[in-house]
């Protein structure tokens, strides 16, 4: 997989995350069972044509039998992916949150976001629309009658 990024950057993914948010709601990452098997960073400096080689990240998913995957309760996400930087200064972060998908066979065989947030300068910001969106796909025709 190619990748471009204009600033350097590491990539976090993590398995079986439970949030906690501080006082200014900011949150804050726990990992069952353990951080050290269910968290792996790629660093990125800024450049285009960066390869990631496959196996770069390689969770052992047969050790997640006991874990709720296709599910979230708010707190919980299976799967967590953050992309932290820092610009001119300002400490940010892009963070989306998955569930994975299952196929016939009950084994997991990709991932759905769920949720996405920004914390730029440690205030957090939820992605829950775009501004405008839905007037610029509203059919003139629903008005009509």
């Amino acid at each position: 997989m190619i990748v471009d990024s204009l600033v350097n950057c590491n990539v976090r993914i993590s398995l079986c995350v439970t949030e906690n948010k501080n006082e200014n709601n900011v949150p804050s990452m726990f990992y069952t069972p353990n951080q050290q098997d269910f968290v792996q960073i790629i660093n990125l400096t800024d450049g285009m044509n960066q390869e990631l080689v496959p196996g770069m990240v390689d969770f052992k998913m047969s050790s997640l039998k006991g874990q709720e995957l296709t599910k979230s309760d708010g707190r919980y996400f299976p799967m967590v992916i953050s992309i932290n930087y820092s610009l001119n200064g300002i400490a940010m972060a892009f963070i989306s949150y998955f569930v994975f998908t299952k196929d016939g066979k009950d084994k997991p065989n990709g991932a759905r976001n769920i949720k996405q947030l920004i914390i730029v300068n440690g205030m957090p910001f939820e992605i829950k629309s775009i501004f405008g969106l839905e007037a610029a796909t509203k059919n003139p025709s629903d008005d009509a009658g």
